[in-house]
């Protein structure tokens, strides 16, 4: 996938660095990890852990139909983009993905078939993240928004509405003053973890919201 003027594609090394360190507070992330990996409770997400396990999606997602990493050159912002096509019918489990994704995609699927009408192509925004510390002296400090608006003005002009799951209220928000809509809350993990991704017989599960922005 081409991209917009002013964007560039971000190194793999960069990309995994950015990511371990700033989803280490993630509760999702934690969810994913811990079950992933089946990691007791008692250890803490660390960025070890983290770089373990985007190790293991990074590539996946890069090779998926349109797969890039994107960035402001000299920033501290990573993020990771990629086409995939909404279908008629449930979301089918990839053999190659872990539980949690599965669980959270075919939510997802469900939540953006409430506005959306398949088929369509669709471009999603899987994971963003910026560390401002790593921003060199001569660098860029700029935020998020600056990758995530021109890619949506591409998307526009393409047809393609834009997904993502939001993992906070905090980032729902900001999302939701891109111009994102809140199609649904998704409850992940209800039965074995709780609200903060730890493991909890009869738990009430970790919360994310799918967004949609355009039509």
């Amino acid at each position: 996938m081409e991209l917009p003027a002013g964007l560039i594609q971000d190194t793999h090394e960069h990309t995994l660095k950015t990511l371990s360190k700033c989803f280490v507070n993630d509760i999702f992330q934690r969810y994913l990890v811990f079950d992933t990996f089946d990691i007791p409770d008692s250890q803490d997400l660390d960025i070890p852990l983290n770089t373990r396990m985007f190790e293991n999606s990074l590539k996946g997602l890069l090779s998926e139909e349109g797969g890039v990493f994107a960035t402001v050159p000299g920033s501290g912002v990573t993020s990771i983009w990629y086409l995939e096509d909404l279908k008629d019918g449930p979301y089918e489990d990839h053999e190659h993905l872990p539980r949690v994704l599965n669980e959270m995609n075919a939510q997802a699927d469900v939540a953006r078939k409430r506005i959306l009408t398949p088929p369509k192509k669709l471009l999603h925004l899987a994971l963003i993240a910026n560390d401002k510390e790593s921003v060199p002296s001569d660098g860029r400090k700029v935020g998020a928004s600056d990758v995530i608006r021109p890619m949506l003005e591409m998307a526009t002009s393409r047809g393609w509405p834009v997904v993502l799951e939001a993992t906070s209220p905090r980032s729902r928000d900001i999302y939701a003053r891109l111009g994102f809509k809140d199609v649904g809350e998704l409850k992940l993990g209800v039965g074995r973890v709780n609200s903060k991704g730890r493991r909890q017989e009869g738990g009430e599960g970790v919360s994310q919201w799918a967004m949609v922005y355009g039509s």
